[in-house]
């Protein structure tokens, strides 16, 4: 049986920290529903209502302001954001959102701020604090949740920054920043994220290994997948030259991960020079080389499955079948998309896009190569 769809619109409820308050709109007949979310990134919504639907017009001045918009999936909270923009037509019009995790975006630090030997949690946590206590912030009515200590490395220690400095630098490009650095070279799978309720969480390790059935080529399981792998552009060596404040020169070569050298030893050497204009530190320049080695190596640079409709029940539904970071063994086995379920072709769920259609739900998941260090 398929799930059931309703679109909210909501009013701010005050404008200091711009909450969601009462409903403008409650959308029981939106004739297509999509949302999506995405690991470390901003996700999308989208509705279409008829021109000719009675609730329409109350839509205007929402859309003007980015009010809230709330989707619930058989009663339960699955996504929450803001209108972004309309697409209208003669028949029907269009309504896309943006995540709340969007509301980053629109915030920048202030000038000349220094961070020396801070854990990188705290950078994280900082920012969220300013931009949330920003006057007349949109994120200022968001919660804190769980703020984890980041790892140094494969769950070990303590990951700190010897310095980070930013100057009008916007607050998700910082987020984005510290979470790529704490995973490098590591299979830790650090996330940031904004619940639909509106709750900021940093994750140091969100994931886990899944064995069903369902990540499987056949009746009932994956209905089709779109698979775009490049092994021209792979590489199992970087040269890494970069540029200190000091005007010191320093150099790194990657070449002794796993994978590297397993590809090397089979596929031949190819190298990369990858050159930095500003890096703050030989270490910092051995954990940037390491994670661009990392994505150098990989092969699958676009990889989605879709699944029949209204077998997999989306992450943040009640019951879901997966999260956003869990793992799988995919068996595709066709043709060239030999994929028979070992550990070496295991995949990560980096995205879902959902859209409910015809009384009908359809999931497709994003996925890239689980490599580690």
């Amino acid at each position: 049986m398929s799930a059931k769809y309703q679109v909210v619109i909501k009013d701010f409820a005050d404008t200091t920290t711009f909450g969601p308050g009462n409903a403008i709109v409650v959308l029981d007949n939106a004739t297509n529903v999509g949302w999506s979310e995405y690991i470390n990134e901003v996700g999308e919504s989208f509705f279409t209502i008829s021109q000719e639907d009675p609730k329409i017009a109350l839509l205007n001045s929402a859309l003007d302001l980015g009010k809230h918009v709330n989707i619930y999936r058989d009663g339960t909270l699955v996504w929450g954001g803001w209108l972004g923009e309309s697409d209208e037509s003669l028949e029907d019009v269009i309504f896309t959102a943006y995540s709340y995790v969007s509301g980053f975006y629109h915030y920048v630090t202030a000038w000349d701020v220094t961070w020396t030997g801070i854990n990188a949690h705290t950078i994280i946590e900082n920012n969220f604090d300013y931009a949330k206590g920003l006057t007349k912030s949109r994120v200022g009515w968001l919660t804190k949740g769980a703020i984890e200590t980041l790892f140094l490395g494969n769950q070990t220690g303590t990951l700190a920054l010897p310095l980070y400095k930013a100057s009008y630098k916007r607050i998700l490009s910082i987020f984005r920043e510290i979470t790529a650095y704490a995973i490098s070279d590591t299979t830790n799978r650090v996330k940031f994220e904004v619940t639909p309720d509106g709750t900021f969480n940093l994750r140091k390790h969100d994931s886990n290994v899944m064995t069903d059935a369902r990540w499987s080529l056949g009746p009932g399981k994956i209905r089709s997948y779109k698979r775009l792998r490049m092994p021209v552009d792979k590489r199992n060596e970087i040269l890494a030259v970069g540029s200190s404040p000091r005007d010191a020169t320093m150099r790194e070569v990657v070449n002794n991960g796993g994978h590297q050298v397993s590809d090397k030893n089979s596929a031949g050497l190819k190298q990369e020079p990858i050159y930095f204009s500003w890096v703050r530190d030989a270490t910092e320049l051995d954990r940037v080389a390491r994670i661009r080695a990392n994505k150098a190596i990989r092969t699958d640079i676009s990889f989605y499955a879709s699944f029949f409709k209204d077998t997999l029940i989306p992450y943040r539904a009640a019951s879901q079948d997966y999260h956003i970071g869990d793992e799988f063994d995919p068996r595709l086995v066709r043709g060239l998309s030999s994929l028979t379920g070992n550990i070496a072709d295991r995949k990560i769920i980096v995205g879902q896009q959902v859209i409910y259609s015809g009384g009908s739900e359809y999931v497709r998941l994003l996925l890239a190569d689980s490599l580690g260090s």
